[in-house]
């Protein structure tokens, strides 16, 4: 690199280093998002069910503000402004190639896909966990009652298998996640 271009990076990093793309809720929220993840992932594996339980309504809740944020938040916060079309993730995805794809502060619109079903399938989880029924049925989510013994089981199993990643090459989990809950 010559000193030109070196000296002309140098400002153009100068320039952004400052810039603050997320507001503090919405750190605090990806930050806490991570931390409550974690705790349930943890209490699940070693059966730490109260915990397990309250960290889970944590990142219920966690996500729930970040989809409200998302509406009313900051103007990075806020899906409208950063989660585009089926044409625009195309275009976007077949400039990358020629490196060329317009810079954008906060996510890009490939970026934008994964923070959607990120979310979608946490809050999935979660929605699993609140309906599901424990082996014994002693220890079931807040909402199980309105679910059969059976349905509950089958939630358990994919709140269960959805948290362990070799589970989606596993032809058990793979099928009970194409099992349709019928109401009894």
């Amino acid at each position: 690199m010559t000193p030109p271009e070196a000296s002309s990076m140098e400002t153009a990093l100068a320039d952004t280093a400052d810039l603050r793309v997320w507001d503090l809720p919405v750190r605090a929220m990806h930050w806490s998002l991570v931390a409550g993840i974690a705790v349930c992932w943890w209490s699940g594996v070693n059966n730490e069910l109260e915990y397990h339980t309250y960290a889970g309504y944590a990142v219920l809740w966690i996500v729930l503000l970040r989809l409200y944020w998302g509406m009313v938040g900051s103007s990075t916060a806020r899906f409208v402004n950063f989660v585009r079309g089926p044409r625009a993730i195309l275009d976007y995805a077949a400039s990358l190639h020629r490196r060329d794809t317009p810079h954008s502060h906060g996510h890009n619109a490939l970026g934008a896909i994964s923070i959607v079903v990120m979310l979608g399938l946490v809050l999935t989880v979660v929605t699993f966990g609140l309906f599901a029924v424990d082996v014994d049925g002693l220890y079931s989510g807040p909402l199980s009652l309105y679910v059969s013994f059976k349905q509950g089981r089958h939630l358990a199993h994919l709140h269960y298998c959805d948290w362990r990643i070799h589970d989606f090459l596993h032809p058990q989990c793979g099928s009970q996640r194409l099992a349709i809950l019928t109401l009894e």
